[in-house]
């Protein structure tokens, strides 16, 4: 199923809005990331996307709104993802619980790095730990 991508007149000039729809794909991805790009090129302060329309979303889809998401913040702006449908939906949810258990993980490895300390004359003095993994 191709992917079609159109813009939406938005309500002021600094924000554009991209209706999605159809497949997002290994295939089609490029086609929404030079998209993007373009428009992130732009003076634009949000960039939403809007996925009523939207069929099917892939891993390679999702890196091309997480890379858009970075350039957007590394400008000042926002990205916002609009309108989800509950199967693309699931799908960000996965990604979210997967990235929170990855820093769950992170977080514990710290916490097990550091907690072992003993406090005395309002310091905190680390025991020696050796991290072996």
């Amino acid at each position: 199923m191709p992917l079609e991508i159109s813009e939406v007149q938005g309500q002021s000039a600094n924000v554009k809005r991209l209706m999605i729809g159809g497949s997002l794909d290994t295939e089609t991805a490029p086609e929404l990331d030079a998209k993007i790009s373009s428009l992130v090129s732009d003076a634009i302060d949000l960039l939403v996307l809007d996925m009523k329309p939207l069929d099917f979303i892939s891993s390679a889809g999702l890196r091309v709104i997480f890379k858009a998401t970075k350039q957007m913040k590394a400008k000042g702006g926002q990205l916002a993802v609009a309108n989800r449908q509950s199967h693309i939906t699931k799908v960000f949810d996965i990604v979210r619980a997967l990235l929170i258990f990855k820093f769950s993980e992170m977080k514990t490895r710290w916490t097990i790095i550091w907690q072992p300390c003993k406090i005395s004359s309002n310091r905190v003095n680390p025991k020696p730990f050796y991290w072996s993994g």
